[in-house]
C-alpha cells in the first residue's frame, strides 16, 4: 500500500538523517577527544621534559661540585707535599748552619785549649 511505502520511505529517510547526525557527532567528538588527548599528551610531555631538565641540571651541578671537590683535594695534597719539601729544605739548611757554627765553636775551643796548654807549658819551662 501507498501508506506503508510512504511510512517506509519516511523511516528510511529518518534513519539516513539520524545516521548522518550520528556520524557528524561521532566525528566531532572524535576530533574533540583527539585534540583534548593531544593537549593532555603535550602537557604531560612538557612536564616530563621540565622534570628531566631539572634532574639533568641537578646531576650536572653535582658532577661539577664533585670535580671541584676532587680538584681542591688534589691541590691540597700538592700544597702539602710542597710545604713538606720546603720545610724539609729549611730544616736541612738550619741543620747545616748549626753544624758549621758547632764546628767553628769546637775549633775555637780547641784553639783556646791549645793556646792555654802552650802558655802553661811555656810558663813551666821558663
Amino acid at each position: 500500500s501507498a501508506l506503508a511505502r510512504t511510512v517506509e520511505e519516511m523511516q528510511q529517510q529518518h534513519t539516513e538523517e539520524l545516521n548522518l547526525v550520528v556520524s557528524r557527532a561521532v566525528a566531532e567528538n572524535t576530533a574533540k577527544l583527539t585534540s583534548q588527548h593531544k593537549n593532555e599528551l603535550d602537557s604531560a610531555l612538557d612536564r616530563q621534559a621540565t622534570d628531566m631538565r631539572q634532574v639533568f641540571q641537578q646531576q650536572l651541578s653535582e658532577m661539577r661540585l664533585q670535580v671541584i671537590e676532587d680538584e681542591v683535594t688534589e691541590l691540597r695534597e700538592k700544597l702539602k707535599e710542597q710545604h713538606i719539601t720546603e720545610l724539609d729544605q729549611a730544616l736541612s739548611d738550619q741543620a747545616n748552619k748549626l753544624d758549621e757554627i758547632h764546628k767553628k765553636s769546637l775549633a775555637t775551643e780547641i784553639l783556646r785549649t791549645r793556646d792555654a796548654t802552650v802558655a802553661k807549658c811555656t810558663v813551666e819551662h821558663v
